[in-house]
């Protein structure tokens, strides 16, 4: 890519005053062009067609990048999907560097708030190329590496949208399963938000029951859980019971890792119950201790913790179905049935429009007429999918039947 905008082995003009690298219309352009791809994102692939769930959907890394975002407009009085692109014959003022600048600190402060935002560019100060220099190592650094991730402060976590449970039927069978569909209003709606940070949280929980010490394995297995989350890429769970990071046999998958070319689920987690060495469970409801024995699981036990998705387009919504599926050894269910209520419920940590207002006031990173107030350029929330369960808690000796 270029760097400067003018060349002279001299470094004078023909008067002999020294010649001053300014951006040029076309570095501009590219700059807008490079951050659009994050900012906004394409709406249509290489090949010109709308993105859709296609077999692509792993393996196509643009369709990552988009936050879907709106640029000001021109006027800087509104939003919208058109970049502030110029023409090649323009001499770039601070004013629009400073509109693009805006837009790149909204963005870094959606990713990461403790990166300190670029300063805005004097009202009458020249745009040098060093702008040009110091915006493109953002894109390369900061936002090649880290545009899927999003500040802690920036991510509202709603665990709790719906709530399931098998109602303490008592479970003999190898597995229980259910299935669960999140709704996004569009293929393209759940990219974003995936994008933008954006996860599927479900927490596990058992209540009254369990009164053998296969059940009380359960309750256990679920307190180790913790609230596990669905992102972009990944899946985790943020409470393994001693310390170590939980081991996924299938790897730790997530959104892009579904595939429409891929028939029926993807199998995306599956993590063992592993009590750090303990065999002294808690009975939920009661509180007595119950000594579980070799039902207390381990790093390979066959007791384990799977999610399964696959996602589908129907009449231009897309929907992530989210299959939970508990596997109890042969063994343990035979020697004592499993009578726990299990409970879920599900739910979303949703991407946050930021900077909030109140960090509006006399700030010079997010208002391109600094130190005026308006217009104030933020990151847009992300909205939210449904959720609903769609196969009841089963229990089964097939759940890929599900």
């Amino acid at each position: 890519m270029p760097l400067y905008g003018h060349a002279n082995p001299n470094g004078v003009d023909a008067n002999g005053k020294p010649i001053v690298d300014i951006i040029t219309a076309a570095q501009y352009n590219e700059l807008v062009t490079l951050y659009d791809a994050y900012w906004k994102g394409s709406s249509v692939d290489a090949n010109g067609n709308p993105y859709t769930f296609l077999s692509d959907h792993s393996s196509d890394a643009t369709r990552r990048k988009g936050w879907g975002q709106k640029w000001l407009d021109a006027a800087r009085t509104g939003l919208t999907d058109t970049s502030p692109q110029v023409s090649t014959t323009t001499k770039i003022t601070a004013q629009q560097i400073n509109d693009l600048i805006t837009h790149v600190n909204a963005g870094v402060w959606h990713i990461d708030e403790t990166i300190t935002p670029k300063v805005l560019r004097g009202k009458t100060t020249s745009v040098l190329a060093s702008n040009y220099n110091q915006l493109t190592a953002i894109y390369d650094s900061t936002l090649a590496t880290s545009h899927l991730n999003v500040d802690a402060s920036a991510l509202q976590v709603n665990a709790s949208i719906l709530s399931t449970t098998n109602g303490g039927t008592t479970w003999t069978s190898t597995y229980l399963a259910s299935v669960h569909a999140f709704t996004f209003t569009s293929y393209d709606a759940a990219r974003h938000f995936f994008n933008s940070g954006g996860q599927l949280v479900l927490d596990m929980s058992t209540s009254t029951g369990g009164t053998n010490a296969p059940s009380i394995g359960w309750n256990v297995f679920f307190e180790q859980l913790g609230i596990v989350r669905v992102s972009a890429t990944g899946t985790t769970n943020d409470g393994d019971g001693d310390g170590d990071p939980a081991f996924s046999a299938v790897g730790n998958k997530g959104f892009y890792n579904i595939n429409q070319a891929v028939a029926g689920y993807t199998e995306t987690y599956s993590i063992s119950s592993d009590v750090g060495g303990s065999t002294i469970g808690t009975h939920p409801s009661l509180g007595t201790q119950i000594d579980m024995g070799t039902f207390a699981g381990g790093i390979y036990s066959t007791r384990r913790f799977k999610l399964a998705m696959k996602g589908a387009e129907v009449a231009g919504k897309f929907i992530i179905h989210l299959k939970v599926t508990l596997q109890e050894d042969p063994q343990d269910s035979q020697a004592a049935p499993i009578d726990i209520f299990v409970n879920s419920t599900f739910g979303v940590a949703q991407p946050l429009t930021t900077p909030i207002d109140s960090e509006n006031s006399g700030n010079q990173y997010f208002q391109p007429d600094s130190p005026t107030q308006t217009p104030f350029v933020q990151f847009i929330e992300r909205p939210a999918p449904t959720v609903a369960q769609t196969v009841v808690w089963t229990a089964t000796e097939t759940p890929e039947s599900l």
